[in-house]
């Protein structure tokens, strides 16, 4: 009984009995008879362990340490992913090939800073760096749409597709003469009095030039020619090739207007 006793740690043992003594050596300190009595079981200093004091009703040990702080509770997951949150995802500047571009994402999503990244190609020449920027220089026109991630700081995602045109390099032309033949008459431009007509330099895409021609075959045609450069003087040449010029009725000398507009 006491190594059972002993285990427990306590002071003071309920015990029921039929008639004292129950155990030698052990003070009953109350009640007579049979029933119920409590057992001294001696000092407290001489059963709770180190670190443990008897509790305020002299039952059993309890602990001296500071409680335990609660472990605080995990963060929450992160929300699963978002779409639609790159602002500008679908009012990017457009690009001219040969030109240098830079356009930087905004994005109205998530926690502190933002990484950015794709798997999806972007128009030749141009990428994506993680802080939202898009750059370098294109060098093939056409319209691009790539999806691209956005990671903030707590690591929740948002996706959203972004698009990018690139249109080619606007076409200059450097040098144009425009040559023609007309009823047999190889020098027939009015305007000129009969030699070639060279045209402004340099003219775009769009521009207008109207001549009149002459000649002494009504039955005959005849045709126009602009030859020329691109991109500048000595770029790659330009020539429209013979274009036809139909007959005119018209009685000698004839003026038929013919007009040109550069592609």
């Amino acid at each position: 009984m006491n190594a059972v006793l002993d285990v427990l740690k306590l002071r003071r043992v309920k015990l029921d009995y039929i008639s004292p003594p129950v155990c030698p050596g052990i003070a009953i300190t109350s009640s007579s008879g049979s029933g119920t009595i409590w057992v001294d079981m001696g000092d407290e200093s001489g059963w709770c362990p180190p670190g443990f004091v008897w509790d305020n009703q002299l039952w059993t040990c309890v602990s001296t340490n500071p409680p335990t702080p609660p472990t605080p509770p995990a963060p929450p997951p992160p929300p699963p992913p978002s779409t639609g949150c790159i602002t500008n995802s679908d009012s990017l500047s457009g690009g001219t090939v040969g030109t240098a571009y830079s356009q930087t994402l905004v994005c109205s999503f998530g926690t502190g800073p933002r990484t950015f990244s794709t798997t999806d190609s972007l128009p030749d020449g141009l990428t994506l760096s993680s802080s939202g920027v898009i750059s370098g220089t294109p060098t093939t026109a056409g319209t691009t749409n790539f999806t691209v991630t956005a990671t903030d700081s707590l690591g929740a995602l948002c996706t959203d597709v972004c698009q990018v045109t690139v249109v080619p390099l606007p076409i200059v032309y450097y040098g144009l003469v425009l040559d023609a033949d007309y009823q047999g008459n190889n020098t027939p431009i009015f305007e000129t009095g009969g030699t070639p007509l060279s045209l402004p330099s340099p003219v775009f895409p769009g521009y207008s030039v109207t001549v009149h021609l002459t000649g002494n075959h009504t039955e005959l045609g005849g045709w126009i020619r602009v030859t020329g450069h691109t991109g500048s003087p000595s770029g790659p040449a330009f020539d429209t090739g013979r274009l036809a010029v139909p007959a005119t009725s018209d009685p000698y000398p004839s003026y038929y207007p013919v007009t040109w507009t550069a592609p």
